[in-house]
């Protein structure tokens, strides 16, 4: 599948079906001919007949194929100026720059392109850890409710201070004002540490319904940083060892929400206060 988009620009099945019915056609009547199973004029009428049925279902063939190419760009309204423009630059470089860099380039981007996409159909969105306009612009949608888990447990809760960890905080505070109810679980070595406490009250006079669980009762597999908007959309990110975002991943898949949905309920259930 990752392939989908450069085999567009190789020589397609159809091109290579005309080569060989004409070819066969051509050896069909020569060999009828040596044979003496038909007269040479039979024999040059065999030859053009398959060679003209070759050409028929050769160009039945690309008629499809253009038919289909461009149900698949008719089919998708928000990008079809920019695939068609896509398809015919992508055309440009394998015809100008055939079996040289700029046409090996077009193959690894192609690839590349492909596998994104095939990203985005699973509904995931990747970002960088340093993205934090995402994360802090889906919780300004939130209308209704939002769960989230914070892992404070491996580098304390210093992100919170970051720019990313400031800008999202005043983004709670915003949801909480549009009457967003938030809860939120950390997950903790020590519950009474003091930066935590003060954090964790910070939040609760805020508005947060905040629960506690503690890293050894929350297993390996509910050791997670997530959020969940409304039961519609989610985020999922992994730390480096300095309590920086390395990745995140916004999910929209129903299934994937429903998993995390019930990573939060668990943890939820094990809360220690």
């Amino acid at each position: 599948m990752a392939d989908g988009p450069v085999r567009l620009f190789r020589k397609s099945f159809d091109e290579k079906l005309s080569a060989a019915g004409l070819a066969c056609s051509v050896f069909l009547g020569i060999g009828l001919d040596l044979v003496d199973w038909a007269e040479p004029g039979e024999a040059v009428l065999v030859a053009l007949t398959g060679a003209t049925l070759t050409f028929v279902v050769g160009a039945g063939l690309r008629a499809e194929r253009r038919a289909e190419l461009r149900g698949l760009v008719e089919a998708a309204p928000p990008v079809r100026a920019e695939l068609e423009r896509a398809i015919r630059l992508a055309g440009e470089v394998a015809e100008r720059y055939p079996h040289q860099a700029p046409s090996e380039e077009l193959r690894r981007r192609c690839r590349q392109f492909t596998a994104d996409l095939e990203e985005l159909a699973a509904g995931r969105i990747h970002a960088s850890g340093d993205d934090g306009g995402r994360l802090v612009a889906r919780t300004g949608k939130c209308r209704k409710r939002m769960r989230a888990v914070t892992n404070v447990a491996a580098f304390g809760p210093g992100w919170w201070r970051s720019p990313i960890g400031r800008s999202y905080w005043q983004a709670n505070v915003a949801a909480i004002d549009r009457g967003v109810t938030i809860t939120r679980v950390f997950i903790t070595d020590d519950a009474t540490d003091p930066e935590f406490t003060a954090l964790r009250g910070m939040q609760t006079a805020a508005g947060v319904r905040t629960l506690v669980v503690d890293r050894a009762s929350a297993g390996p597999d509910l050791l997670v940083n997530l959020v969940i908007w409304d039961e519609r959309q989610a985020w999922q990110s992994e730390m480096d060892p300095f309590g920086n975002i390395k990745k995140q991943v916004f999910h929209h898949d129903s299934r994937t929400i429903a998993r995390l949905r019930t990573i939060a309920d668990s943890l939820e259930s094990k809360a220690i206060g």
